[in-house]
Order: C-alpha cells, then structure tokens, then sequence
C-alpha cells in the first residue's frame, strides 16, 4: 500500500490534530449541553492520557526490560483517536436515531482501526504495542460513556453549533499532517529518568 496514502490515516491520529479536537470537543459539550458535560470529558480525558504517558515512560525507561522488545511504547496514535473520535461518536449518537446513529458510531471506529493499522504497516509500532494504546483509549472511553449518559441531552444552539462545527473542520484542515514529535519528548524524559531517579537500572 502507498507510504503516502498510510501517512494520511496515520496522521488523523497526531497529537497535533488530537489535542485542539479534544479542546473543540470540550467548547461544544460546554456551550451545547453544560459545564458539567465538558469537565466529564476533560475529567476522564486526562487520566486517559496520564495513564498512556506513564506505560510509555515505563517502557523507555525499563528498555523492554520488563515486557520485552514487542512492547515498549504503547501507541498513542491508537489511544487518542479511540477517545477523541470514539466520544464525539458517543455524544452524537445519543442525539439520533436509526441510521445515523449507526453511523456516528461506525465512522469514528471505521477512523481508528484505520489508524491503529497504519501504526503497525508504517513500522511505527508493533501489534502488541497498538493493542495496548486500543487498550487504554477503549478503557477511557467506556468510563466517559458511562459518566455522559447521566446527563440531560443537549439542547442545540443552532449557531453556536455551527460556529464550532466550522471550527472543528478548519482544525482538521489545518492541522492535519502537523506532528508535535510527542514520542521523543517521551524518550526524553525517560531517560532522565532512567539516569537520575535509577529506574530499571
């Protein structure tokens, strides 16, 4: 398959792109439903990715010490889509009905698997390492579903939704093939802590 055409997929999935969605996400619950809304997102986002962080710093500290060399860095790629399009999936499917509801579902997943296989054909991540991101985007994704479905459903403030709708679409044209090189930041880190704090050493 085309290194390019995987790159494309791959990239829905960059931090770049996932972080300024996630925030989006966060305006739209909080603008379109409540306060509330948004700081379940965000609450259950944060642990998600804190979650995600401290495998990988684990696993570049301990050098695949402890798991092997299959598993090392657990995608992140994977994780960040799973939660990012995986709610936004979650909170428009709740508003509707029939074939839309289907749709809102299977688009986000049809984006994920695309990406978490891009993960491993682009020789990024191994198999195991892309189960573990799935893993724990699935995991926080099923603690949002979970804690949104106590609220009321939103109420549709057509132009607000508009405004953010543009804005989600502009980020997406924007942003999409930007990368902000997060893994080596990771590896960084790990690093210094493998030789000042003595991990796995």
């Amino acid at each position: 398959m085309d290194p390019a055409l995987l790159t494309v997929v791959t990239d829905l999935g960059d931090s770049a792109l996932m972080l300024p969605l996630a925030l989006v996400l966060a305006m739209v619950l909080w603008s379109q439903q409540s306060a509330t809304a948004a700081l379940i997102w965000l609450g259950t986002l944060v642990p998600g990715l804190a979650i995600l962080a401290a495998l990988k710093l684990l696993g570049y500290a301990c050098e695949a010490a402890l798991t092997g060399p299959s598993l090392v860095s657990p995608s992140g790629h994977a994780a960040f889509a799973t939660m990012v399009y995986g709610s936004a999936g979650i909170i428009l499917a709740r508003h509707l009905q029939g074939i839309g509801r289907w749709l809102a579902l299977a688009v986000p997943a049809t984006v994920v698997a695309g990406v978490a296989a891009t993960r491993i054909l682009l020789n990024s991540h191994t198999a195991p390492e892309v189960a573990v991101g799935l893993l724990v985007g699935v995991v926080t994704l099923a603690v949002f579903a979970r804690r949104y479905r106590t609220l009321p459903p939103i109420a549709v403030r057509s132009h607000r939704a508009g405004a953010l709708l543009a804005a989600a679409v502009l980020l997406v044209v924007t942003l999409h093939g930007e990368r902000l090189q997060a893994e080596e930041v990771i590896r960084s880190i790990a690093a210094g802590l493998r030789a000042q704090a003595g991990i796995c050493r």
